[in-house]
């Protein structure tokens, strides 16, 4: 999926699940200056840091939320950390489908870090017909959190 990003001053591509991110400055993607890229959980051969790699491409590797089908429909979570603060006033996620296994989200939301707690952000849009979420938003954080849940496992591409 891709998750872009924009700096209030200029475009950010934040890829969370493919959140694109660009600093505003230097022009360059903050998911690749993030120091972490976490998730709830990691599958063999699905590990998180493929939500970052900059390939976009419909046969691309993705992270996936699958560990078994006891776990369908729990809610899931994807970080990003920077060591720097970035606001974000957009976002867009390219989400990855497959099977009856791994399904576009019904719910996803956004939480930012204001230094103490975890600030709700708001829904994510729901994904278009091609998968891919884009939701305006507006904050400040050094880290963002992606919270989603289908009825069985959620991927995400970019």
């Amino acid at each position: 999926m891709i998750m872009k990003a924009f700096l209030r001053s200029s475009v950010v591509g934040l890829l969370l699940m493919g959140w694109q991110t660009a600093c505003a400055q230097t022009n360059q993607r903050l998911e690749k200056m993030a120091k972490t890229v976490t998730a709830s959980h990691t599958e063999d051969g699905h590990a998180v840091s493929l939500i970052c790699d900059g390939n976009l491409a419909a046969t691309a590797p993705y992270w996936s939320s699958y560990h078994g089908r006891d776990a369908f429909g729990s809610e899931e979570w994807v970080e990003y950390e920077w060591v720097f603060t970035c606001q974000v006033n957009r976002t867009s996620i390219l989400w990855k489908a497959m099977g009856d296994s791994l399904l576009l989200p019904n719910a996803a939301r956004f939480e930012w870090w204001d230094g103490q707690a975890w600030q709700p952000c708001g829904n994510v849009s729901a994904p278009s017909a091609s998968g891919v979420s884009s939701t305006k938003v507006d904050f400040a954080t050094k880290r963002l959190r992606l919270y989603m849940q289908s009825p069985a496992a959620c991927g995400i591409r970019e």
